[in-house]
């Protein structure tokens, strides 16, 4: 497994502490969310540097520790365009900060698993998503957002549409 390089490590960290700074010095006020684990699953489409398309599925797992912060996992699986083969999958263990009023930010690390070459290789992500409640309990929820992930020297760029369900 190759490592991910310094540069991309600290320049993670320093946004990480940039947009969760404010985070610490807030006092607790009325929760915008009741519920405090959520599932979700996307579908969504993937463009490389050279320009290749592919399209992925996903599922999400968010715990919330208050009213700004959700740590989780995200695993996505990809496939030629229109879903056609399998090409491989990733899985990546997320912060996610709400910046503005559903609005949440994610930053996180992990793997990606290529089949047809059998590499595993490390990955840095950073993306976004907008919450837009479906009920007025706030437990279903649409998530159109995107992603950028870094792996090994390659930026690709998402787009996904995700719905969710909060317990």
């Amino acid at each position: 497994m190759k490592r991910v390089s310094k540069n991309a490590r600290t320049a993670t960290l320093i946004l990480l502490l940039c947009i969760g700074a404010p985070a610490w010095c807030q006092e607790e006020s009325e929760l915008t969310y009741r519920h405090s684990v959520s599932l979700g699953a996307s579908v969504g489409t993937q463009i490389s540097a050279d320009g290749t398309r592919t399209a992925s599925e996903g599922l999400d797992y968010l715990y919330r520790l208050n009213r700004k912060w959700e740590i989780g996992v995200q695993s996505d699986f990809n496939y030629g365009p229109k879903f056609e083969g399998y090409e491989g999958s990733a899985i990546v263990p997320v912060a996610s900060y709400e910046i503005i009023d559903r609005l949440p930010v994610f930053f996180g690390a992990g793997v990606e698993h290529r089949r047809h070459t059998d590499e595993t290789n490390a990955l840095v992500r950073a993306g976004f998503e907008y919450v837009i409640f479906l009920d007025e309990k706030r437990r279903f929820t649409f998530l159109p957002g995107g992603f950028v992930d870094y792996i090994d020297g390659e930026v690709i760029v998402s787009g996904v549409l995700a719905i969710g369900v909060a317990f």
